[in-house]
Order: C-alpha cells, then structure tokens, then sequence
C-alpha cells in the first residue's frame, strides 16, 4: 500500500461519502455559459478565463448588472482551518456552513460576473469576531460556485455590520465600471 492511497478506508465509507461527492460536483454548476452578467459570452472570439468569460459589454450609460445574495453568516476566520497533527484541515464548522451556504447560493443564483467586479456584504451585528474575518469564506464560496471568477477581480469591498433580516449576511454584486 503506498503512502496516498486510499485502500484503507472500507468499502461502505465509500458507498456513504459517494452521494456526498456527487452532490458537490452538481452544486459547482451553478452558473451555466448562457447566464452571465456582465461579461462577453464564451463563443465570442478572444475571450478566455475559467469560466468562460471575461470583460464586459461595456456601453457608455449601460446600467451595471447586479446580483443581491441572501447567505447564512460565515464562520470566523480563526476556526476555519485547525490543526491536525501536523496538518491543516477545514473545521467541520466550516465544511457544514459551505454545504449550506452553497445550496442556498444555488437555489437564489441567477448568474455570474466575470471579470472585475464590486461588492457590498451586510453582516449581521451579533457577530462577534473581527469584521475582516468574516470575508475570507464568502469570497471562497463565490469563486468556488462560479458566481465571480476570481476575488483577484474585486475592485471595491465594502463591509458592514447591521441589523440583517432573519440574522443572514447579505451580498450585492456588481460589475465594475
């Protein structure tokens, strides 16, 4: 048995953790080619990107495309990733708010941005941490759903922490100007 392989685990860990694999795969295709916000299609020559757009149709006076997300608070930044023996793992904290907060994105997800983008996030005011701590997960959590194509492309953040509806964080997301 050589070092990374997986042979050790029983068969029947497989079978459970496999509708949990497959489930993730469907979850990251949330934003199809045909539905972008903001960004040349995929067909038009000279676009490149992970998703399969960059840039914008930009006309002077155009109004910006905007998204408006509705997600459970995030974790702090401090507890997403412990350690383990001498390894960095996701907490279970993390892993359960990325399993819902992805659903949730799925189910309210219209569209993605692709290439520069801004965004406004409301946190609710209960919570406790750093606000900057908070953000790291969001950010992750629209890359990895393909909303935004990289945080790399974020011109503007703003932050905040208010009194939000049912205590959820609030996302706005526009295309940058």
């Amino acid at each position: 048995m050589t070092k990374g392989s997986l042979s050790h685990r029983p068969r029947a860990w497989d079978r459970e953790n496999q509708h949990k694999n497959d489930s993730d795969q469907r979850l990251r295709k949330s934003c199809p080619t045909g539905q972008t916000l903001g960004a040349v299609p995929w067909d038009k020559p000279g676009t490149t990107g992970r998703m399969g757009q960059v840039g914008q149709t930009g006309r002077p006076g155009q109004d910006r495309p905007v998204l408006i997300l509705t997600l459970p608070p995030p974790p702090p930044l401090n507890g997403l990733y412990p350690t383990v023996g001498r390894r960095r793992v996701k907490s279970k904290r993390y892993k359960s708010w990325e399993r819902t907060a992805g659903w949730e994105l799925k189910r309210q997800c219209c569209g993605c941005i692709g290439g520069p983008w801004e965004a406004d996030i409301a946190l609710p005011s209960g919570l406790t941490g750093d606000i900057d701590g908070y953000i790291k997960p969001v950010l992750d959590l629209l890359v990895d759903h393909r909303v935004v194509d990289d945080d790399k492309f974020c011109r503007r953040l703003s932050i905040a922490k208010t009194v939000t509806v049912s205590g959820s964080c609030i996302i706005t997301l526009r295309a940058a100007p």
